[in-house]
């Protein structure tokens, strides 16, 4: 069990209100990573790690996708959707990542190992249930964003 991250967990909107003996295995395969400004801490269509989760713990990020599959397409930006919590989409669906995660100045990031998190999950329903409810309630705030964002950007007349 590792201290700084049993007490990053404790902080944390995911794992809030967790039992002690629950956080400190989820502890275990938690590492924290360190970007500087411009790095990628998650790589658009990337599947190394992708069930992995990432806990933004310090700093900040923007949050872009390419809606077409050409190395010269623009990235489109999807930053009014910060929030902790990144990579669940793959997480939940075991696909590529769907965005990348570009760090904006000095960021801090817990990684979750997400095969070790699925097995916790699966051993703990109670637990695992608990957690899968947050993490919809994340994708939810993040489309009701996107949908006001392309409202107000007058995409569609009808």
């Amino acid at each position: 069990m590792n201290a700084a991250t049993l007490t990053i967990l404790k902080r944390t909107t995911l794992f809030a209100g967790l039992d002690e003996a629950s956080l400190a295995t989820l502890s275990d395969f938690c590492e924290i990573q360190d970007f500087q400004d411009g790095q990628k801490a998650i790589s658009e269509n990337n599947d190394v790690g992708r069930q992995d989760l990432f806990l933004l713990i310090g700093g900040s990020v923007s949050v872009g996708a390419k809606f077409v599959p050409l190395e010269t397409a623009a990235e489109a930006s999807l930053q009014g959707i910060d929030n902790e919590l990144y990579g669940e989409i793959a997480f939940l669906l075991s696909t590529k990542r769907s965005a990348g995660i570009t760090c904006k100045g000095r960021t801090r990031f817990l990684k979750i190992n997400g095969e070790k998190l699925n097995a916790f999950m699966l051993d703990n329903p109670t637990i695992g249930f608990l957690l899968m409810d947050r993490i919809a309630k994340v994708l939810a705030q993040r489309v009701i964003k996107l949908t006001d964002q392309l409202k107000s950007q007058k995409m569609f007349d009808f």
